[in-house]
């Protein structure tokens, strides 16, 4: 080899290493927000309007029993078509009933957890399911129950809370419901013992078997009529002859020197074609020492045609 050869190889430049290979990428950030239904922990729900909206997103987790908290009492049993509640037995052809629900009314919770595990036969999607709670204050409540795809992920315990002043708005509803159920009750005390006073007095009554009032395929039959210290009422009959539903509105009993009576009562005050109601309308008692007195039943109709059925010249 020549000299010359021998020094250009020994001059040469070295070769070049390969260059790395690039980084991986940072993953990205953890979302500043988390969503409100995401599962996997404890969290409040603020019951505003807003998010009234729309259904409040429950995840669970088969043998994971998650506790739901509401502020108060429930206006009506919590409704949930696709639940078993408490320990009742699976109900014969309901193969879809995936959830139980445990209601615990002095604690104002409910407790859900699927009954069930996914399958390839029986996918995450077939858990879902919707729960109704109406509460005291008449706040109504949609909670959509779905199956977590990671049992970790469930929820294992959701407050809900209403807003300051809904809250309070809430509590004055449930205080007037409280008052208007103790009226009810005492109103309905003083009515029995009436009744039973009037009872208690010596009663005459007429039967009356003429021909009835006719207007306008409505038909009015007086029945009976009765007389005692406090009241003057009438037993009447109100037939549908038309083809088109007939709903009665109201009916009352006058006298020419006692005036009219707004005490009745329908046994049925909506009536199909061919269709009759017994009705009562009542009127304090005229002077008991008059011999006979002149009578008039009203019937009104409510919308349609507004009628008014009258039959006069009752005498008793």
């Amino acid at each position: 080899m020549s000299p010359v050869l021998i020094a250009l190889l020994l001059t040469a430049a070295p070769a070049k290493k390969p260059a790395p290979a690039p980084a991986p990428a940072p993953p990205p950030p953890a979302p500043a927000v988390e969503d409100p239904d995401s599962g996997g922990r404890r969290r409040t729900v603020e019951l505003t309007k807003e998010r009234l909206s729309k259904p409040v997103g429950i995840r669970g987790a088969p043998n994971v029993a998650t506790m739901l908290s509401f502020p108060e009492g429930w206006a009506a049993p919590p409704s949930c078509g696709d639940c078993i509640v408490g320990g009742a037995e699976q109900p014969a052809g309901s193969a879809s009933t995936l959830w139980r629900i445990d209601i615990f009314e002095a604690t104002n919770t409910i407790a859900v957890k699927p009954i069930a595990y996914p399958s390839p036969t029986l996918p995450i999607t077939a858990f879902e399911a919707s729960l109704d709670v109406t509460l005291q204050g008449g706040t109504a409540i949609t909670i959509f129950l779905t199956l977590a795809e990671v049992p970790g992920n469930a929820d294992l315990r959701v407050d809900f809370t209403l807003p300051a002043g809904e809250d309070a708005k809430s509590k004055r509803t449930a205080l007037e419901r409280e008052l208007r159920a103790d009226y009810d009750a005492r109103l309905a005390d003083a009515v029995r013992e009436a009744m039973a006073e009037t009872m208690m007095q010596p009663t005459k009554c007429r039967d009356f078997a003429g021909g009835p009032r006719r207007k306008d395929d409505v038909v009015t039959r007086v029945k009976q009529m009765c007389r005692n210290g406090s009241y003057v009422y009438v037993v009447f009959e109100v037939e549908n002859a038309s083809r088109k539903d007939l709903a009665l509105a109201q009916a009352s009993l006058a006298e020419k020197t006692s005036g009219e009576g707004d005490f009745f009562r329908f046994k049925k005050d909506r009536l199909l074609f061919r269709e009759r109601t017994l009705g009562f309308a009542a009127l304090p008692s005229v002077d008991p020492n008059a011999p006979v007195s002149t009578f008039t039943l009203t019937v009104t109709e409510d919308g349609g045609d507004n009628r008014n059925l009258v039959v006069d010249n009752i005498e008793f």
